[in-house]
C-alpha cells in the first residue's frame, strides 16, 4: 500500500514509492483509493454517493463502499473500535470482487480513530495508493444533520460521540486533503474532491 497525504512515518508498511493519482499508463493492478472520513455528522455518506454520481455520469468504472454499513451489528464479543477487524475482513472479501470485474477506483468512507485504522484498511486492498479526504463542517452544522438525519435512539449517542470523535481525530493531526463541507453544495464539495485527487470529473 502506498500513501497520499498521510504521514509515512505512520505507516512503516507502504511502499516507498507514491505513484501518480492518474490512472493512465499505470499497472492493471494498481487501484486508486479515496478515503473519506470526518465525525459523525460531516457528510462522508453523501459525499461519497455524489462522488459517485458524478464518477457515473462519465461511466467511470468505481466502487463505493461505507465500512460503517459493511460492520454494522453487534457481536458476540463486544469491540471497542467499531467492529474494524469484521470490516477489514468484509472489505477485504467484497473488494475482491469489485477488483476482479475491471474496478481500479475505490471510494470508502468510515471516521478514524488510529492511524492504525488507516493501515489496516489500506492493507486490505492489494496494490492501493490511498489518499487521505478529512471532511470538516461547523459543530453547529454537525448537530443540525445529526439531529435531522437521525430521529430515533442513536441520536443521543452520535450528538455525544461526535464531539469525542472530533477531538481524537484532532489529536491524530492527520495531513491529508482537508474539505470544508458546510455551507456548500455537496456537488461542489465533490467536484473539488475528484480534482483534488485528478479522477474524472463531468463539466459543469
Amino acid at each position: 500500500m502506498s500513501t497520499h497525504g498521510i504521514r509515512s512515518e505512520a505507516l512503516a508498511t507502504s511502499s516507498s514509492t507514491t505513484p501518480d493519482c492518474s490512472l493512465g499508463g499505470a499497472a492493471d493492478n494498481h487501484v486508486e483509493v479515496l478515503f473519506l472520513t470526518g465525525q459523525p455528522g460531516a457528510g462522508k455518506t453523501a459525499v461519497a454517493k455524489e462522488l459517485s454520481e458524478l464518477l457515473w455520469q462519465l461511466r467511470e468504472p468505481h466502487a463505493v463502499i461505507d465500512l460503517d454499513e459493511f460492520c454494522r451489528g453487534v457481536l458476540p464479543t463486544p469491540t471497542m473500535n467499531f467492529n474494524r477487524a469484521l470490516a477489514v475482513a468484509n472489505l477485504t472479501a467484497v473488494w475482491a470482487n469489485f477488483h476482479t470485474a475491471g474496478v481500479r477506483r475505490l471510494i470508502l468512507a468510515r471516521m478514524i480513530e488510529s492511524l492504525d485504522d488507516l493501515e489496516r484498511f489500506g492493507n486490505a486492498i492489494p496494490n492501493a495508493h490511498v489518499t487521505l479526504c478529512v471532511l470538516r463542517a461547523p459543530e453547529r452544522m454537525i448537530r443540525q444533520r445529526i439531529i435531522k438525519r437521525e430521529p430515533g435512539t442513536a441520536r443521543t449517542f452520535l450528538l455525544t460521540a461526535s464531539t469525542r470523535i472530533a477531538a481524537q481525530m484532532a489529536d491524530l493531526n492527520l495531513t491529508g486533503i482537508c474539505v470544508d463541507n458546510g455551507q456548500r453544495s455537496i456537488t461542489e464539495v465533490a467536484r473539488e474532491i475528484l480534482e483534488h485527487v485528478h479522477w474524472p470529473c463531468p463539466p459543469v
